[in-house]
């Protein structure tokens, strides 16, 4: 029996219509999920966190911060008041940094870049503040989204302030509720961006607290991790705004020697 070029043909561009029109479907055309699938999405992606700082190896990566400031307070005027090189290292689950350059010089001093607010650590911090069950954390479906062209699911939350590990201020140890939203990538159901909206009262000193955290695959040694990218911190310091936009670089083994990492770096 011979071959119906016509009829293959017809089905060859038939499915190639049909994925075009998969790749271009627009996100405010997707349906939300169905609170039964909203649950399913939830929990796989509630696994994926709170496995998420036990996958990680240890490393070290180049943390390189742009502190802004608006002294007026208003949002309208900031200032870069410094550029902050520093290394972190991660060891057995734990971040540890120190600064090694201020604006292009050597400096190994502390400086307390956000006042009194103590930020959470980036690598599965604050990912367990929000997905860890103890802290009682409620979620709702929020909306469809694209990150990288990627369709993404994002979901509201809120943690109570009983319930609440984020700090307005570190020497009393003041902590305050806060909500947010967390996305997650629709084929993996791994958080890709997580946002943070601390719910200080209107007269505390260190209040207005606000941060966002961006993940993307980062190589270590051969192999790939998702881990943070870029973040923003701003809060407001009595008056003042402080506005930290930070990069993470150079992801490597602890012991891989910056000459070797150079060479092979993409």
């Amino acid at each position: 029996m011979g071959i119906n070029f016509k009829f293959v043909l017809g089905v060859v561009l038939t499915l190639a219509v049909g994925a075009q029109a998969q790749t271009n479907l627009r996100i405010e055309d997707l349906l939300d999920p169905s609170e039964a699938e909203q649950r399913k999405i939830l929990a796989q992606i509630t696994n994926n966190a709170l496995k998420y700082a036990a996958a990680l190896p240890d490393f070290v990566c180049t943390e390189v911060t742009r502190h802004n400031v608006d002294q007026t307070g208003s949002g309208r005027y900031w200032r870069l008041a410094g550029t902050i090189d520093g290394e972190l290292s991660y060891a057995g689950h734990k971040a540890d940094y120190r600064i090694l350059k201020v604006n292009g010089k050597e400096d190994s001093s502390d400086h307390n870049l956000l006042g009194g607010f103590t930020p959470p650590d980036s690598f599965g911090g604050v990912l367990s503040w929000i997905f860890d069950p103890k802290f009682k954390t409620s979620f709702k479906w929020n909306s469809w989204t694209a990150l990288e062209s990627r369709r993404t699911y994002v979901f509201a939350y809120t943690v109570a302030q009983e319930s609440s590990q984020l700090a307005a201020t570190a020497k009393a140890r003041e902590n305050v509720g806060f909500y947010g939203n967390v996305y997650a990538d629709a084929e993996t159901n791994q958080v890709m961006r997580v946002n943070v909206v601390g719910q200080s009262p209107a007269k505390a000193l260190v209040r207005d607290i606000n941060f966002d955290v961006d993940y993307d695959l980062a190589k270590i040694g051969d192999k790939e991790y998702l881990l943070p990218a870029k973040a923003n911190f701003r809060v407001r310091d009595n008056k003042r705004l402080i506005w930290d936009e930070i990069e993470f670089r150079h992801y490597r083994l602890p012991a891989e020697p910056k000459e070797q990492f150079s060479q092979r770096k993409q």
